[in-house]
């Protein structure tokens, strides 16, 4: 078998502590590499879960959104989007660019897109820049004020539709702004 860890988690400790199940074993923090006689699975999978927690970070799992520019809606033009392109395709070893814009103004309530999506449309706090935020997976939507403003983690995503493009923005994360 084989494991990988997440931030703040050394599984190389965490699977060392279970050692007593191993044929063989070895690794470092982030990934290890293991072989368990067939039999000792089940009792392995019991210790290994049970110790997981001595070796986990003390403020729980949090999931971690690495932002790589801040950015104002009123930079996301055509020619943003033709450069972006041109760091395609995104995938694991490539992942798509992920932006934050901060002190958003809210322009419309959230409405439904397909079973568990949505889309509300915001503006940035000079009125240069406006665009549509969309979920189409489960992400709990916090009320959204006309009044607040709203620091927003996305991707940025053209629509086409209907013969018309217009920006998008993937919403990954959103927070009150301070």
């Amino acid at each position: 078998g084989s494991a990988r860890s997440i931030s703040g988690c050394n599984v190389f400790e965490v699977l060392s502590a279970c050692s007593e199940f191993y044929k063989t074993f070895g690794g470092h923090p982030a990934a290890c590499g293991l072989s368990i006689q067939k039999e000792k699975i089940k009792a392995f999978r019991e210790v290994v879960n049970e110790r997981i927690h001595d070796f986990l970070p003390k403020e729980g799992l949090v999931e971690e959104i690495r932002v790589d520019l801040e950015v104002g809606l009123d930079c996301l033009d055509e020619k943003f989007f033709q450069d972006l392109q041109q760091m395609e395709p995104f995938g694991i070893g490539n992942p798509k660019p992920v932006f934050l814009t901060r002190r958003l103004q809210v322009l419309s309530g959230a409405k439904p897109l397909g079973q568990r999506g949505f889309s509300f449309w915001v503006s940035d706090e000079e009125k240069s820049g406006k665009a549509q935020a969309v979920s189409f997976k489960d992400f709990e939507l916090p009320r959204l004020d006309l009044e607040d403003r709203w620091d927003m983690v996305y991707s940025p995503q053209m629509n086409e539709w209907n013969g018309l493009s217009s920006l998008q923005l993937g919403l990954l994360d959103l927070r009150m702004s301070t």
